[in-house]
């Protein structure tokens, strides 16, 4: 079994497979992603190793560090950002698991760790100064806006770019718009 280029491409399939989901448990967003961490993990396979492929087999903690170390060398990311691109290679790992596919983990003796980040917050004053702030194109306005939106529901940005017009319920003296 190969993880890369075969086809019996594990990886290929797992995201085949992700992409039913989109629309319904999961984001296109989060598809991307997956398909990004492919892209990335084939360059590193090419650029370490000078070849298009590689079995499972030769996955074990030192290629999973060397692929950690390779996307924080080569791409401006930070660590978590790194670790993420991680995570998702160890589903694809776990995908393979479960399809009975491959029985040993490579990740058996590898640890994910993130940095904590402490977030800042806005205050009153801050929002408002945005909120009331003139930019020079419309498409700056509609990123305030939607920013300034999310401040005020706490609507992540995935969230607010599904939302629908369906979404929103106006009431007497409210507006609402249910979570998902």
């Amino acid at each position: 079994l190969r993880l890369v280029g075969s086809e019996m491409c594990i990886r290929d399939r797992h995201n085949e497979q992700y992409a039913l989901k989109v629309g319904k448990t999961a984001t296109q967003k989060t598809y991307t992603r997956y398909e990004l961490t492919k892209n990335r993990l084939a360059e590193y396979i090419h650029n370490k190793y000078n070849v298009e492929d590689i079995t499972f087999r030769e996955i074990n903690v030192v290629f999973i560090e060397g692929f950690y170390l390779f996307i924080r060398e080569n791409y401006p990311c930070t660590h978590n950002t790194a670790m993420k691109f991680i995570q998702r290679f160890r589903t694809v790992v776990n995908f393979a698991q479960g399809t009975g596919l491959i029985t040993a983990d490579p990740f058996a003796n590898y640890k994910l760790k993130f940095e904590y980040i402490e977030r800042g917050y806005l205050d009153k004053d801050e929002i408002s100064r945005i909120c009331n702030k003139d930019f020079a194109s419309k498409r700056l306005e509609q990123v305030r806006d939607i920013f300034i939106f999310s401040c005020y529901t706490g609507l992540s940005y995935v969230d607010i770019c599904e939302l629908t017009s369906n979404d929103i319920r106006f009431g007497k003296s409210s507006v609402s718009c249910p979570l998902k």
